[in-house]
């Protein structure tokens, strides 16, 4: 996942600030974890609360 990530040259579109580890803690982006944290915050203000169709919560 990191290898493909860090290849990644368009993160806004293919969304690898999603990643996030195993413990639930952000992880290495290259944008930096600042950055990474503001997509995430963003994403989620927008999102209508309620669960998402096809989203599925992994363990």
């Amino acid at each position: 996942v990191a290898r493909a990530n860090g290849d990644n040259r368009i993160a806004i579109i293919i969304p690898c600030h999603r990643v996030i580890g195993a413990d639930g803690k952000l992880t290495g982006y290259g944008g930096g974890l600042w950055r990474k944290q503001r997509l995430l915050e963003l994403e989620r203000d927008v999102v209508a609360p309620g669960p998402v169709a096809g989203l599925k919560l992994v363990d």
